[in-house]
């Protein structure tokens, strides 16, 4: 079992204020390991890995938050929310995530990391021309901006190591970024050209959101927010023991909107329903796939399981399976919440069918499960949710399963 360091920490101030252009304050221990630890997807360090990650191509060109330090702001939420939000014209804005979690009285205010990111994962964002960014200012938002800011939550977070160089790479390669809080100094600030950093001073804090390596540089690729002048264009690099050294918190979220399969239609029908999507993994076939809403171990649960007939030439041979679970609000002409991600392995030692099942427990929902209008309605006696569940075989849709209920079960009290 894999073991992590938690290193304490805590920014220079001046007169109780975070050093500007940067902001990173670190969350207590505490705080910092109730976030859930998540490793590498799928065989981790055994699986291939290309020598070079990019993940810039689907982001905003990088910005500059000036002398307030609103780096949090920037990397969760122009960064981050815009990777998996971004439409190609509008990023989505810094202000709602910093204005909502910065720390002392005024502008000068340093925010914790971790805040940051639950601000994404349970209030959302919005964009930047609905919140626009003013250095000078960081008044909240308003209540019908938060209202709209939940159509655009970011969820499940999990923490990483920041240590396991191979977790990150692997991370990266699954088209994860990574949000990470940073010691840095005057030499991180003066960082120009394609040349890695390798050194720091380690006199301020600062979250950044890392892109993609490249092993021939031996380095991750940085998303900074310190002008276009910094590093080429915005973007840096540092070297992996650099990174390694100065990391101090690490995030992901670990659903990919582009992993939602988009030619799958959710025209409601009575009942439950399933689905072999017309996947193949080498001839192996799907025979049977359903979602049951069960009491396992006495914990109310959703139980995707899977019949599969797999071809001699698979025997002895590991398949990898993720199963990518969705709650379909009917009453929202179809929209896909993301709830959890399971990823297993299983060794094939038959060519005959095979039952996998994997639960998800009301308990697991906690980024999700949260006071809704959703949540409030009464009970109409007719389906208007539906759980959705897509598994995958190494990399394939194989098959989807659908759920109706008339309400939430897992709503809180």
């Amino acid at each position: 079992m894999k073991n992590t360091q938690r290193i304490a920490f805590a920014i220079l101030t001046i007169a109780g204020t975070a050093a500007l252009g940067s902001g990173f304050i670190a969350a207590d221990e505490k705080d910092y390991k109730a976030v859930p630890l998540t490793y590498a997807p799928i065989g981790g360090a055994s699986v291939e890995l290309p020598r070079k990650v990019d993940l810039s191509a689907k982001l905003p060109p990088p910005g500059d938050q000036g002398d307030q330090p609103s780096c949090v702001g920037w990397a969760v939420g122009y960064g981050m929310a815009s990777y998996y939000r971004f439409d190609g014209s509008t990023p989505m804005s810094p202000s709602f995530i910093y204005n909502n979690i910065k720390q002392g009285p005024g502008c000068n205010g340093g925010s914790r990391l971790l805040d940051g990111v639950n601000i994404l994962s349970g209030k959302g964002s919005v964009s930047i021309s609905r919140f626009p960014y003013d250095p000078l200012s960081c008044t909240k938002p308003d209540a019908a901006t938060h209202v709209e800011a939940t159509r655009n939550r970011v969820y499940p977070k999990r923490r990483i190591e920041p240590r396991s160089r191979s977790d990150v790479k692997a991370f990266l390669k699954d088209g994860l970024p990574i949000v990470v809080g940073l010691d840095v100094g005057p030499s991180f600030y003066a960082h120009k050209g394609i040349t890695p950093l390798t050194t720091a001073e380690r006199t301020d804090g600062h979250a950044v959101l890392i892109v993609g390596y490249d092993d021939d540089l031996k380095a991750y690729k940085i998303f900074n927010s310190q002008g276009a002048g910094w590093g080429i264009g915005g973007f840096g690099w540092i070297s992996y023991e650099l990174f390694e050294g100065t990391a101090r918190e690490a995030y992901i979220f670990t659903i990919k909107r582009e992993n939602t399969p988009k030619s799958v239609a959710l025209t409601p029908v009575s009942g439950s329903q399933s689905a072999i999507l017309g996947g193949s993994l080498t001839d192996a076939t799907v025979s049977d796939l359903r979602l049951e809403y069960v009491n396992l171990d006495d914990s109310e649960s959703l139980v995707a399981s899977i019949n599969a007939k797999f071809p001699a030439s698979l025997i002895n041979k590991s398949v990898d399976f993720e199963a990518f679970f969705f709650l379909n609000d009917l009453m929202k002409k179809g929209e896909l919440l993301p709830l959890h991600r399971e990823l297993w392995s299983s060794i094939i030692t038959n060519s005959g069918s095979k039952r996998f099942a994997q639960k998800i427990s009301c308990e697991s929902l906690g980024d999700y499960a949260q006071p809704s209008e959703m949540f409030s309605r009464e009970d109409s006696g007719s389906p208007e949710l539906a759980y959705i569940v897509y598994i995958y075989a190494n990399g394939v849709a194989i098959g989807r399963s659908e759920l109706k209920v008339t309400k939430f079960p897992c709503a809180p009290q």
